[in-house]
């Protein structure tokens, strides 16, 4: 088992964001400090084109119409 230091995710490192702030997770509040950038701009290659394409689907238009009458 890991101990907790030796998880890169929960390490407290001082890296903040433009604001001063520790990057966390919004919905979550984990810490993403340890999570290189590489990391995020591959998941977001790989889900960005999933998710236009749902958008441009009627039902993707309708949710998007819906959470823009909420918001």
């Amino acid at each position: 088992m890991k101990k907790k230091q030796d998880v890169p995710w929960e390490q407290s490192d001082e890296k903040t964001v433009p604001n001063g702030k520790k990057r966390k997770n919004e919905q979550t509040g984990c810490p993403v400090d340890g999570i290189p950038d590489y990391v995020f701009e591959s998941l977001a290659r790989c889900a960005l084109p999933i998710i236009q394409a749902y958008y441009e689907t009627e039902e993707g238009r309708k949710a998007y119409e819906e959470w823009k009458a909420k918001r």
